[in-house]
């Protein structure tokens, strides 16, 4: 047998033992995700393993990562992960979902109507009408409150603009609006904090992780709930391209299909358009101003509510 034979043999005796050794791999990781506990309720197949090892794997590296933070960290700042299940076909699924050890510890705070909430886990998303934090309300924000119930008596549900000074209880009193409209009126709810969210944006689109699917994800999240809550607008700061192509396309979507919106900010309606010139660095600047301008003032049929009061968060550091 000459030497260019033997090359070839060697080659191939190689490639075989390099191919048993990668089934010997596939078979050992099919078996250590078929008897993970994650997924003991899903009953996989080797089959399923096999064609999803690469998601799988990840949902069991994310699980690890979040049990070594302990049990009120999450590794994600997003405080989401990959999650799987199964359709009402008995196919596999995957998908965004919270952090297990953060929903289980707020299920019983939060609404399942909340498609999205910001707040989850913090005191703001326990506040309601009926309980201690309105008792002593500033008249400017008893005044928004009862405009809130009038609206639900005549069932003519508007958006609201709320601005005012920082501190005053504007995140609170939109809360309030949300746990009524979620539990009380039966209307799905998204609560988001506008600069978190273009954090996650801008996050999804420097990583090819799926922190994009979820941000695409609560795109969709905030177009169709019943009712969108957008907290602190005018104070983020992000290039025309998010707010043409996510802020102006949400609310456009909703006014659209006459779907209930409300704000909060520092800034009137009149100082918020203009903080979004001195934002826009386009040529056509002022046509896209003017263009998310007019969804947000139909939002709430050009009205601004001030809601007056005391600095809350300077008066408690300072009682201290």
């Amino acid at each position: 047998m000459n030497s260019s034979n033997n090359l070839i043999l060697n080659k191939h005796k190689k490639n075989k033992e390099a191919n048993s050794q990668k089934s010997d791999l596939i078979i050992l990781t099919i078996k250590k995700i078929k008897d993970h506990p994650l997924f003991k309720e899903l009953d996989l197949k080797s089959k399923e393993i096999e064609k999803n090892i690469v998601f799988l794997n990840e949902i069991i590296e994310e699980n690890s990562l979040c049990i070594s933070k302990g049990s009120r960290s999450c590794f994600s700042d997003l405080k989401h992960h990959l999650h799987v299940s199964r359709d009402n076909k008995n196919d596999l699924y995957f998908f965004i979902d919270s952090c297990d050890k953060f929903r289980k510890s707020s299920a019983k705070t939060n609404s399942r109507n909340f498609l999205y909430n910001y707040y989850k886990n913090t005191e703001i998303s326990k506040v309601t009408f009926s309980g201690d934090h309105f008792k002593k309300i500033e008249k400017s924000g008893q005044d928004i409150i009862n405009k809130y119930f009038k609206m639900i008596e005549e069932e003519s549900f508007d958006g609201m603009y709320i601005y005012g000074d920082l501190g005053v209880g504007k995140t609170h009193l939109l809360f309030a609006i949300a746990n009524n409209l979620a539990n009380e009126q039966n209307m799905t709810v998204a609560f988001v904090f506008l600069p978190e969210y273009i954090n996650i944006v801008k996050k999804g689109f420097s990583s090819d992780s799926w922190q994009r699917a979820y941000a695409d994800d609560l795109m969709d999240s905030f177009k169709e709930a019943d009712a969108l809550f957008i907290d602190d607008i005018g104070t983020e700061f992000s290039s025309e391209w998010f707010y043409i192509e996510y802020l102006f396309n949400i609310l456009n979507y909703r006014m659209n299909k006459k779907k209930v919106t409300f704000f909060s900010s520092n800034l009137s309606l009149d100082e918020l358009e203009d903080s979004f010139y001195s934002k826009f660095k386009e040529a056509n600047s002022k046509k896209s101003v003017l263009r998310l301008m007019d969804r947000i003032r139909a939002s709430v049929s050009n009205e601004n509510l001030l809601f007056r009061g005391i600095n809350h968060r300077y008066v408690k550091k300072n009682s201290n």
